[in-house]
């Protein structure tokens, strides 16, 4: 349920750095589609709080990431027009930012099975 407020995230962000125009039917379609998300998952899962903490979190950075990739094609002197280019250009940025989490989160247990 948390994970579908990532849209709404996108939205603020684009909204934020002016890709889009504050309109009403915007905010409308994309609060009708979280709501949508939110409902189709009510009541199947168990409440975690520090999994809620990190699903709104990573909701909030995804709203980040996918707007500043937007910032960044829009810049024509960057050459990122083509999202093939954009991917290969950022994706090694996402790599080395989510890595240190990998270890931190699941470091331990990856590294106990391949050493058995």
């Amino acid at each position: 349920m948390t994970k579908s407020s990532a849209v709404l995230f996108i939205l603020f962000f684009s909204l934020v750095f002016k890709l889009e125009e504050p309109n009403p039917f915007l905010i409308l379609v994309v609060l009708l589609i979280s709501s949508g998300l939110f409902m189709f998952t009510f009541e199947s899962t168990q409440f975690n709080m520090e999994g809620f903490i990190m699903v709104l979190l990573a909701s909030f950075i995804g709203g980040i990431r996918w707007t500043l990739t937007q910032v960044l094609m829009q810049k024509s002197e960057l050459g990122l027009q083509n999202p093939i280019d954009a991917m290969y250009h950022l994706q090694p940025l996402m790599f080395l930012s989510l890595f240190p989490l990998f270890l931190y989160n699941e470091g331990q247990a990856f590294f106990k099975q391949t050493s058995q």
